[in-house]
Parts: structure tokens; sequence; C-alpha cells
């Protein structure tokens, strides 16, 4: 990014990382909010689904 390219592959990292960081960071708000909403606790598991997908298939990428 810092060489002006920028793309998927340089934006989803960068935007994974954000909100990972977030999460840290609000970690225990997040666990009780989770706990009373269970339509968030259904959309956090299936964000966290989707996020191992692409992890796995990343894995597999760079392993080939």
């Amino acid at each position: 990014m810092s060489q002006n390219k920028i793309h998927l592959g340089t934006v989803l990292p960068a935007f994974i990382g954000i909100i990972i960081i977030v999460c840290l960071f609000f970690n225990k708000k997040i666990q009780l909010y989770r706990l009373n909403h269970s339509n968030f606790n259904l959309f956090w598991k299936m964000g966290w689904t989707i996020f191992s997908i692409w992890l796995i298939s990343l894995a597999i990428f760079l392993f080939f």
C-alpha cells in the first residue's frame, strides 16, 4: 500500500487485521453482548466460520 498499489490482496489482509485488533480491545464487551443477543451470536459464529475457511484456503494456496 505504501507503493500506491492498492488491490484486494493488500486491502483484505489489512481489513482483517483491523477487525482482529478491534475484537481484541473490545473482547469483554463483545462477549457480554453475545450472551444477551442470540442473533448476534449466530452472526459471530458465521463470521468466524467464514474466516476459518478463508484461512484454510490461504494455507492450502501457500503450501502449493
